[in-house]
This record gives structure tokens, C-alpha cells and sequence, in this order.
């Protein structure tokens, strides 16, 4: 091996040892030739396995989960790199205490994802996947207005999360001629385009619900049943944040009982999905592989996100994005590349 070393986790290649983002086949990361890549298989246990990251001096991660164990005998490596902007799966305690940086790469995921929760909205609002099916079915055409949608115009959008990518569905939405409501205990916001209410309002009022909140102990569970049974019955959830901040059972519950009109999820509380999950027979529901937002602009963007922030390690400097700083920081571990540095 190299004298520098990354390793990528193996999900992100196809068959043929192509990467699965076509935007970056032939030049990844766009590393430096002295850097070497290899493939780290992912393993089926959810855990990044400390076999796999031996020798490795950087570590690319897109799922799974990494932690003490994942670190296991290993003095070597320097930094774990998350695909994208949720770092929930990685703990950042446990990173700190051995001296490794965790880094996440937000740039590319902004608009692209923002844009993903307008699509699912859009798509809902105009009912485009029944409409798609009953075209299909070769039903006459003078029952079409059965499958006709409320659309956006005059209508209310409740946003959950207000961070960067909360922002820019905002600004996004702000032309399509919608009221827009948001919660966010903590984005600082000066938007006269948006009204700031308490989430308990937001869930009453709003015709169309994008989440879009990071996952923490906070959040988990924060579309509970009781707030999911306050939506209209006309209303239509979206979630393109995580999983766990939606109580799936309660979720699956109010579709089935029509408590709600439907929901458009890019994730879901365990990924993959299971086969036997209810979601999968429903027509009021959107589904998609926690993967809608991964385009062409997002996979070379974060790649540079990525490939900057492992330079920074390469030469001793601590990357913009790292998210375990605080942690770093308290624990009075001192990072590992400033050890070589040294």
C-alpha cells in the first residue's frame, strides 16, 4: 500500500468496479497519484468492522454504522469522512477519544435535496403518480378526474428544519405562490417570505409537511402519532431527513386509516426497507431508496467536499467540515495527524 491511504466503502461501486454515481467514473475523488484507494467492504452486521480499516489512513463512509468497535486495534487512521451531511451514524465521542476527526460534506446536498422535497410535494399535489397508473391501466378517459390533485397555489407548506437545506426549500417554495410556515428551536432565520410558529401549529395548518431536521435524541420520534393525528386529513407528509424523526407505525397507521392523504418518503426507520413493510401497498404513498437527491450536481460536489477535507488531513490541517471539534476539543485528545505532524 501507499504511503497514504483511503479507503472507500464498497457500496459505492458497482459490478463492473465503476463507482454507482455516474458523474464520477473515471476520476472519483480526484486524489493525488501518491494517495492510494482501495475498496473497505461494508459487511452485513450495520458496523463499520475494525478488520476492514486496518491500514488505512482515511475512510470514505456512506451507511453503517461506526463507533469503538469500528476502531477496534487500530492506531492508524486519521479520519472518518461521511458521504453527505447526516452524521448519525457516526459517534463522535468515541472518534474524539482516539484522536480521529469525523467530517461530513454538506455542500452538495443543499440543493439537491431541497429540490427533492419540492419534487415529492409537486408530485403529491398533482397526484402525478396516480395519474401515471390510471393512464397506464387503460381506464377511459372520463374518469380522469377522480385522480385529479389539490395542487400548491393557496395552499400551506409546513417545513421542519430550518437549516441550510430548510432555507433553501424556502426559497424555493417562496415563488410557487404557497404560505410557508416553519420550526426550527434554533435556525436563525430573517425570511419575510416564511412564518416561524410552534410545530404543534405547523402540523394543524399546513396542507403539505416537508421534514427536513438532522436526527438527533431531540428529534427522534418528533412526527409522533399524536402530532401526525393534528394534520388535516387532506394534508400530505413528506420526509426527507431521516427515518427515526417520523414514528413509522403511527405514520403507516394514519395512511391506513385516511387520518392523513398520503406521504412521499426518500427514508425510512430501517433502510433498506423491509419487504413485508406495509408502506409498499400503499398508492397514497411516494417511495423512494434514500437516494432521490443523489444527481449529478450532488456527487461531483461532494466529492470535492470529500477529497478537500481528506487534503486537509494529508497535510496535517484540521478539515472545515469536521463535526467532532467540541468533542475533540473536551476531550483533550490530541488529533492524530497533528501526532505525525509533530
Amino acid at each position: 500500500m501507499g504511503s497514504f491511504v483511503v479507503g472507500v466503502t464498497d457500496t459505492f461501486y458497482n459490478e463492473d468496479g465503476e463507482p454507482n454515481l455516474s458523474a464520477l467514473r473515471g476520476n472519483f475523488l480526484g486524489l493525488p497519484d501518491d494517495v492510494e484507494v482501495v475498496k473497505v467492504p461494508q459487511g452485513n452486521t450495520g458496523n463499520c468492522e475494525p478488520d476492514s480499516l486496518r491500514g488505512i489512513d482515511a475512510f470514505v463512509m456512506g451507511g453503517g454504522k461506526f463507533d469503538t468497535y469500528s476502531l477496534s486495534g487500530n492506531d492508524r487512521l486519521l479520519g472518518v469522512f461521511r458521504w453527505g451531511v447526516g452524521y448519525d451514524t457516526v459517534n463522535l465521542e468515541d472518534c474524539a477519544a482516539a484522536g480521529v476527526v469525523a467530517v461530513n460534506a454538506p455542500e452538495g446536498v443543499r440543493k439537491a435535496m431541497a429540490h427533492t422535497a419540492i419534487a415529492l410535494v409537486l408530485a403529491l399535489a398533482h397526484q402525478i403518480p396516480a395519474q401515471d397508473r390510471f393512464t397506464r391501466s387503460g381506464e377511459t378517459w372520463a374518469n380522469k378526474a377522480k385522480y385529479l390533485g389539490p395542487g400548491l397555489v393557496g395552499k400551506t407548506l409546513g417545513v421542519v428544519g430550518l437549516g441550510n437545506i430548510g432555507q433553501e426549500i424556502v426559497r424555493i417554495a417562496s415563488a410557487l405562490d404557497c404560505t410557508i410556515l416553519g420550526y426550527d428551536p434554533y435556525a436563525k432565520l430573517d425570511n419575510p417570505n416564511i412564518r416561524r410558529v410552534e410545530i404543534d401549529q405547523l402540523m394543524r395548518e399546513s396542507d403539505f409537511i416537508i421534514v427536513q431536521c438532522a436526527l438527533t435524541p431531540e428529534t427522534t420520534k418528533l412526527i409522533s402519532a399524536e402530532r401526525l393525528a393534528m394534520m388535516k386529513p387532506t394534508a400530505y407528509l413528506v420526509n426527507t431527513a431521516r427515518g427515526p424523526v417520523v414514528d413509522e407505525a403511527a405514520l403507516i397507521a394514519a395512511l391506513q386509516n385516511g387520518t392523513i392523504a398520503g406521504a412521499g418518503l426518500d427514508v425510512f426507520e430501517k433502510e433498506p426497507i423491509q419487504p413485508d413493510n406495509p408502506l409498499l401497498t400503499m398508492d397514497n404513498v411516494i417511495l423512494a431508496p434514500h437516494s432521490l437527491g443523489w444527481t449529478d450536481y450532488f456527487a461531483l460536489t461532494t466529492a470535492k467536499s470529500v477529497a478537500d477535507s481528506i487534503m486537509a488531513v494529508y497535510i496535517g490541517e484540521l478539515p472545515a467540515n469536521t463535526v467532532n471539534r467540541r468533542q475533540l476539543e473536551s476531550s483533550g485528545v490530541l488529533p492524530r495527524f497533528n501526532r505525525q505532524k509533530g
